[in-house]
C-alpha cells in the first residue's frame, strides 16, 4: 500500500478509465478537516504517485457522482454559513448544497453551489438514463405535515441537469438506497424505510403502487443478468 500526503479527510476516489489520473472527494469539515474539495491524483507512475492542486468546494463534500467530465459533488456548508438562503421556501432552518464541478477546467474555474438541497448527512447519489439526479441523505431535518396542504419534506432532492429544476419530494426518512432502472424513465429509491418507485418524467411516484416492503427496507439493487 502507498500513502500519499496532502489530502483533507479523503472520502472518495473516482479513477480515469485509462488508472493514469484519479479525482479525490475530500470531505474537509464534515469529516473533522479544514477545507472540502476536489484533488487531482497522478498515478502514472503507480509506485510512486502525486497529489495534485485542491479545487475547494465551499458548500461541502460527502458524495460525490461523475458523469463524462462532470462531477456532481453534495454536502453541508461549514457551520455557521449554513442557512437555507437561495433555496425553496421551507420550514427547514439548515440545507445542503449540490455543486458541480466541470473537471476539463479543475484548479482554473472556482466552483459554486447550483442548487440548495436538503441537510443530512449526504451518502447517496446517482442518475437516470435522462439526466434526473437523485441525493439523499440521512438524519436530514423532516418537515411532517399536520394538516393538508402543509409541506412535507425528506431527506430526497431531485436535481434535473438537462434544465437545473429542483424537486424536493414530499416524503419523510432517510434515504438508504437509490437504485436507476437503465433504458427506462423508473428510479427506485429506498426512503424511511419504504421503497418508492419515482417517474423521472415527472419526478413523482410511478403511477403503479410501490411495492410494500415488510419491515424496513434498507437498500435496492438492480440484477446484472
Amino acid at each position: 500500500m502507498q500513502a500519499v500526503a496532502g489530502f483533507d479527510r479523503p472520502i472518495a476516489g473516482f479513477f480515469s478509465s485509462d488508472n493514469t489520473q484519479a479525482w479525490i472527494l475530500n470531505c474537509g469539515p464534515e469529516c473533522g478537516g479544514v477545507q472540502a474539495s476536489v484533488q487531482t491524483l497522478d498515478l502514472h507512475d503507480p509506485a510512486n504517485p502525486v497529489a495534485g492542486p485542491a479545487t475547494p468546494i465551499p458548500s461541502g463534500a460527502t458524495v460525490g457522482f461523475i458523469k463524462g467530465q462532470t462531477m456532481y459533488v453534495a454536502g453541508n456548508p461549514p457551520i455557521g454559513s449554513n442557512t437555507r438562503t437561495g433555496g425553496p421556501t421551507t420550514a427547514a432552518t439548515t440545507c445542503g448544497r449540490l455543486t458541480i464541478v466541470d473537471l476539463r477546467s479543475l484548479s482554473t474555474t472556482p466552483v459554486q453551489p447550483v442548487a440548495v438541497i436538503p441537510d443530512g448527512y449526504h451518502t447517496k447519489i446517482d442518475i437516470s438514463d435522462d439526466g434526473q439526479l437523485f441525493v439523499g441523505s440521512r438524519t436530514c431535518t423532516n418537515i411532517v405535515p399536520v394538516n393538508t396542504g402543509d409541506e412535507q419534506r425528506g431527506c430526497l432532492a431531485i436535481y434535473n441537469t438537462n434544465n437545473g429544476n429542483l424537486i424536493i419530494p414530499p416524503d419523510n426518512g432517510d434515504v438508504t438506497g437509490l437504485q436507476p432502472i437503465i433504458n427506462r424513465t423508473v428510479f427506485y429509491v429506498v426512503e424511511g424505510g419504504e421503497l418508492r418507485i419515482y417517474d423521472t418524467t415527472t419526478d413523482k411516484i410511478y403511477t403503479v403502487a410501490s411495492i410494500n416492503i415488510l419491515g424496513n427496507a434498507v437498500d435496492v439493487k438492480l440484477i446484472d443478468f
